[in-house]
């Protein structure tokens, strides 16, 4: 995966000024000239743009800059352009486009802050660009106490100023305060392992591992005493037991899965038994549900057939009443009409037929009810059956199976309990032979541990990188038959070359061995496919300054040619999936060397090529 960014190009802007600018490619760029012409402040201006608090000192030639731009290319195709205020350590500002499109493009700017209690933090921006989790926890003591991984991390191991570059003090802790310690150097492994708060474990020195060692010691003896003596219990136990009639035995287990077989073949019959008595239970409450149906029914049309009865008797009467005249009014009744009433036939018809109709349904319905009755009593008879096998089949598997059964297994208790015997003794056996094998292991160990100085490897991946180390050192060519080893001590946590502290050499070669180790984590990272910035950043690497007046400079801390020229050769030919750019006053004298890196010098000459960052005024 393509992790990291590299820089394209820095401007500097003020109103009604020339701009200054840097442009820089993949792989290895330099930045060369004298003194005092801009290098150091431009290096303090990338770090100023990589999120650094503090601004850039001024210089002269600064004087109404106010505005710094710089564009950055991720290894996959994109590009972002950042912009920040130079005097006041305010916010970034974001847009994704070239540099050269920032005041004309219509996307969207965002902004980000500089402060943890931001809520977009611009360190969370260029953690993503790197491939880092922003909630990545690093532990910042030897307890469980633990702080935020940051993109500082990544700057101040990845951006080195011409100040700290010669520090006799350890790298990893990059010129940082004592209680910052552990938590750089848990950093820095993270970095290296992907080992984080939750999962780191400090790794200690000798003495700490002798010490673990004893107590392993003690432990494991502790444990075979232990063995020993259940051991010598039950063999005294085993002794109370004869030897299992083995023929005998297996024959019992035989009995016993054949009776185990009948005694299952009764509880299904049982179950079985049991789900027919339910299935009849509510077949009989069907049954017995519908014959008071059918009864109801019966009632209904019995009621019906009497009624028609009843209108039919009343027709009969009424036939054999003669007709006269209304005795009240002594109206005369139409004929008609008394014909009608008379000789309505069709009405008694319907009658006699309903009535006929429904006696057929009351012959049926007696069928149905005699039907239903006789199932009633099939259901009950088979209820009562059934029950019957349910509860013989339940005595025989209370009275007979299962005290044969539990006859059974008292036979078999006695082998059983020499086999479990037999088997505690194997397995303890087993566990007093280990814990022996154990301690002879563990007594090599601490021989080992009391041979080994304190500059053995280490538990945070810092020792992988002792041959990446190595090897650049034998390129640059700053030592014959060069050894590196690491002193894991908290306080040094630094590595020595050739037996001497890398501390104690001059600072020409402190340098030269602080630039190796850093250039070191970035192969680490690429060869292994970690997430890193992919981008190193360093200020006069080959050039050892002394501060004050009576300063001078001695021979120890000069870089010889030899090495100057094997750095150029080997940084020049840097791949293109990172980027290293390097500020100082030397140069590669031998012109194919320049022609192959990305090269700007200044002349700090006004008539001569370019004279330094800032244009003349």
């Amino acid at each position: 995966m393509n992790h990291g960014f590299y820089i394209s190009k820095l401007e500097i802007r003020g109103v009604n000024l020339a701009t200054a600018s840097l442009t820089f490619k993949k792989g290895f760029n330099l930045v060369s000239g004298g003194s005092d012409t801009g290098k150091s402040y431009a290096f303090s201006c990338l770090e100023f743009m990589m999120g650094k608090i503090d601004s850039p000192k001024n210089i002269p030639e600064s004087s109404g800059y106010t505005d710094a731009y710089l564009e950055i290319n991720t290894y996959t195709n994109d590009t972002y352009t950042l912009v920040r205020k130079l005097n006041d350590g305010s916010n970034f500002r974001v847009k994704d486009c070239n540099l050269s499109e920032f005041d004309s493009s219509k996307k969207n700017i965002e902004t980000f802050g500089v402060y943890p209690n931001s809520s977009k933090n611009i360190s969370d921006f260029f953690l993503m660009l790197c491939g880092i989790e922003t909630t990545v926890q690093i532990k910042s003591k030897n307890d469980n106490t633990s702080r935020k991984f940051t993109f500082t991390i990544l700057r101040n191991l990845t951006f080195v100023n011409e100040t700290n570059i010669t520090v006799e003090s350890s790298p990893i802790y990059a010129n940082q305060s004592y209680t910052d310690h552990t938590y750089y150097k848990n950093a820095l492994s993270f970095i290296l392992n992907g080992k984080n708060a939750n999962d780191l474990v400090s790794v200690p020195d000798n003495q700490q591992m002798k010490s673990w060692t004893n107590g392993k010691i003690d432990l494991v003896k502790s444990q075979i005493i232990h063995f020993t003596s259940v051991l010598e219990k039950l063999r005294i136990e085993r002794l109370e037991y004869s030897t299992p009639n083995l023929d005998a035995t297996e024959k019992l287990k035989i009995k016993l899965e054949n009776l185990h077989g009948t005694l299952n073949k009764y509880i299904s019959d049982k179950t079985k038994l049991l789900e027919d008595i339910e299935s009849n239970k509510s077949q009989l409450i069907y049954k017995k549900e519908l014959l008071l149906r059918l009864e109801l029914l019966k009632e209904h049309y019995l009621s019906d057939k009497k009624r028609l009865e009843f209108i039919l008797e009343g027709e009969q009467l009424l036939g054999q009443l003669n007709t006269v005249d209304c005795p009240i009014c002594e109206g005369v009744l139409n004929q008609e009409k008394v014909n009608y009433i008379q000789n309505n036939e069709g009405v008694k018809t319907s009658i006699e037929f309903e009535n006929e109709k429904i006696q057929i349904k009351i012959s049926d319905l007696n069928k149905t009810i005699e039907d239903n009755s006789k199932e009633i009593e099939t259901f009950e008879f088979d209820i009562v059956y059934l029950t019957l096998q349910y509860e013989r089949i339940e005595a025989m598997i209370t009275k007979e199976l299962n005290p044969s059964l539990d006859n059974l297994r008292a036979e078999i208790s006695n082998s059983k309990t020499v086999n479990r015997l037999d088997a505690k003794i194997d397995v303890y056996t087993n566990e007093l032979e280990y814990y022996s094998k154990e301690e002879i292991g563990l007594l090599s160990e601490l021989n080992k541990v009391e041979k080994t100085n304190d500059a053995g490897t280490d538990g945070f991946g810092i020792s992988n990188l002792m041959s990446f180390i190595k090897d650049i050192l034998k390129i640059w060519n700053y030592e014959n038959n060069i050894e590196i080893n690491f002193n894991s001590k908290h306080r040094v946590y630094d590595f020595e070359i050739l037996g001497k502290p890398r501390g104690s050499y001059g600072k020409g070669m402190r340098s030269i061995s602080y630039t190796a180790f850093i250039l070191s984590i970035l192969k680490y990272c690429l060869v292994n496919s970690r997430p890193f910035s992919n981008l190193l950043v360093f200020d006069s690497p080959l050039t050892a300054f002394h501060k004050g007046m009576k300063d001078k400079v001695e021979s120890k801390d000069e870089i010889s040619k030899g090495i100057q020229e094997s750095f150029f050769r080997d940084l020049v030919n840097t791949e293109e999936n990172c980027q290293i750019i390097v500020f100082d006053n030397k140069f590669p004298e031998d012109d194919r060397i320049k022609s192959k890196l990305n090269f700007e010098y200044f002349t700090k000459d006004p008539n001569y090529g370019r004279y330094g960052l800032f244009p003349l005024k």
